[in-house]
């Protein structure tokens, strides 16, 4: 085993430093003249005349010319005859059963919780869903269709067609409706 070191403090090890002379002396003269050398050549390159680019300015336009384009005549715009428009067709009315709607609260969630758990998986979720939705006389939804889709996640599409299939209507008269409806996703 070798002796062990003895303790030193910050103390002792301050006041055994001192500089050697030779050494500190050279050290100061060279930053001195490395000083000196910096001024002198920031003194110089100050003093060097730069030329600053030269500026194009806009040329002046000669009075004879000014005054032959003011003096020019501009023959009068002709127009050409329109040709009338052809008449529109007559629109195809196609005849709708008329459905009465009592106004009744219904919860949104069916919609809101798929698009909520479909926006943390894909937060720029938007774009436009359009279903045919078929509703039996009972009020209750028989056929859910997906007629086109740009949101590209093929999962949210599929909840959102079987939550509409969960959906309840008012009983009515008439036959089963079939109805085309689109849903808009805006980014949030």
């Amino acid at each position: 085993m070798s002796p062990p070191l003895p303790a030193t403090d910050y103390r002792t090890l301050v006041t055994q430093w001192q500089p050697t002379s030779s050494r500190d002396r050279s050290f100061k003269i060279f930053l001195v003249i490395f000083l000196i050398i910096v001024v002198t050549v920031i003194n110089v390159l100050s003093s060097v005349d730069v030329p600053e680019p030269a500026r194009v300015t806009r040329a002046d336009t000669p009075e004879r010319v000014v005054r032959f384009i003011v003096d020019q005549t501009k023959p009068p715009p002709t127009r050409e005859p329109e040709a009338e428009p052809l008449p529109k067709p007559a629109p195809i009315v196609v005849p709708q059963p008329v459905v009465e709607r009592k106004e009744r609260e219904r919860p949104a969630e069916p919609l809101t919780d798929a698009e909520k758990r479909a926006r943390r998986q894909t937060p720029g979720l938007q774009g436009r869903l359009v279903v045919e939705i078929t509703i039996a006389s009972t009020g209750q939804v028989t056929e859910v269709d997906m007629v086109s889709s740009d949101l590209n996640n093929p999962i949210f599409e599929q909840r959102i067609v079987s939550r509409i299939l969960l959906f309840e209507f008012d009983a009515t008269a008439s036959e089963s409706i079939t109805v085309i409806y689109p849903i808009e996703f805006l980014p949030t």
